[in-house]
């Protein structure tokens, strides 16, 4: 399959150990809570990658699958969509079961390429609520990251949150979505940058849900290169918010340890994950 990168491979299942960087792979991240793990290097399974996959694999083995949109290509490091569409579909309850306790936290690492378009990066509907993360809104369109949760505040009302963070176009980032049901914090490459005080009701539960778009609304997709995908049923510290986001730079950007100034705490843990010590 040729991708838009010009990349050549011919839908057979290859070892990526090497490619993964630096000692790292898919179980690097931190793993306690995790209750969903998509990686673009390892699409398929732990140091496997298949350029020709119909399927993005949990990686955690907890089986919430994702299936993957004909228009989608892989890259060697992540998946690749410029059409409108459901790039990737989870049908699995489970991760709206996560959401809907109003204490989770929400992991993405991409690259997209518009900056002023409205978009899905992860979105859920059910009945009667939703929750998704957008790129911009209906009326707000520069870049910022987008909290909803419709009919999720006590009063019957949204949760709106329009994020002052901006995520540009070809700009590669981890977004870090934190969520209790007092607090919502959003993190861009490891570092606080938005904060609210909203009071969860609802969130959707028992359906399926989307990375990369928006079931109602194809029109919605996310366009350019996803990398990674996890969330949690926890809210993380913000050494692992900080360590994860430094994985993924290591792994899909080519950064080293080096490149990072990191607290001690930090700095031990992110060492330790290269070391695969699990947890």
């Amino acid at each position: 399959m040729r991708t838009a990168s010009g990349w050549v491979a011919v839908g057979v299942i290859f070892g990526v150990a090497a490619a993964s960087g630096h000692g790292f792979n898919a179980r690097s991240y931190v793993q306690r809570g995790l209750v969903a793990c998509y990686d673009g290097i390892e699409n398929v399974g732990i140091n496997q990658h298949d350029s020709d996959s119909e399927i993005w694999k949990d990686l955690t083995g907890n089986g919430h699958d994702g299936e993957v949109n004909e228009n989608v290509l892989w890259n060697p490091n992540g998946l690749l969509n410029g059409a409108p569409g459901h790039p990737v579909t989870v049908e699995s309850t489970g991760l709206s079961a996560v959401t809907a306790t109003r204490r989770f936290t929400l992991e993405f690492a991409c690259v997209p390429e518009r900056q002023t378009d409205r978009e899905s990066f992860f979105s859920q509907y059910g009945t009667p609520c939703a929750f998704m993360v957008e790129h911009n809104s209906s009326t707000r369109k520069t870049g910022c990251i987008r909290l909803y949760g419709d009919r999720a505040m006590p009063d019957g009302t949204a949760m709106d949150f329009l994020s002052p963070t901006i995520f540009r176009s070809n700009e590669f980032a981890t977004v870090t979505v934190t969520v209790t049901p007092q607090l919502q914090l959003v993190w861009k490459n490891g570092e606080l940058s938005a904060a609210t005080v909203n009071k969860i009701a609802k969130l959707a539960d028992g359906c399926k849900s989307v990375i990369g778009g928006e079931p109602s609304r194809p029109s919605q997709a996310f366009f350019g290169v996803f990398h990674a995908f996890r969330l949690y049923d926890r809210v993380l510290t913000e050494d692992e918010i900080v360590v994860n986001a430094a994985i993924d730079a290591i792994r899909f950007k080519g950064a080293s340890i080096s490149d990072f100034q990191l607290s001690d705490d930090a700095m031990r843990l992110l060492k330790s994950r290269e070391q695969g010590d699990g947890r």
